[in-house]
């Protein structure tokens, strides 16, 4: 059964979440650095074939007031590029305020977030992919 996947696109790391095959439950994967990973596109193409994504998810940047910012112009180019380049459906979905509850998970969870940044980036797609996969049930 195919899969929601879900990118958190960030300025070094994109993490990455994906959905069960019911599509309940969202959970983080693995994150992608920018800086290591040569190919973007085709590292997400092979995860996408790895685990039959049907829609890809990504999470757009806006202000506190809903409105863009200067991120979610380079998120918007990306996602762009990334249609271009697989072909799967794209979704956006607004991830406000989810970098401050995936800090808030490593507290509680007792990790420093300066050490564990790829765990946050995982954590920040999770509730990203939750946030879109409420809206269906």
């Amino acid at each position: 059964m195919p899969r929601i996947l879900c990118l958190d696109y960030g300025e070094r790391r994109i993490g990455v979440a994906v959905s069960d095959p019911l599509k309940i439950i969202a959970s983080g994967l693995t994150t992608i650095d920018k800086k290591v990973v040569t190919d973007l596109f085709a590292e997400i193409k092979k995860i996408c074939d790895e685990k039959e994504v049907e829609r890809i998810v990504v999470g757009l940047p806006l202000n506190l007031k809903g409105d863009n910012s200067k991120k979610t112009e380079e998120v918007l180019k990306f996602v762009e590029e990334l249609k271009a380049k697989i072909p799967i459906p794209v979704s956006m979905q607004d991830e406000r305020l989810t970098t401050i509850e995936s800090h808030k998970v490593m507290r509680q969870m007792g990790k420093p977030v300066g050490k564990n940044k790829n765990q946050v980036d995982e954590i920040a797609a999770s509730f990203i992919l939750r946030s879109y996969l409420d809206k269906f049930h």
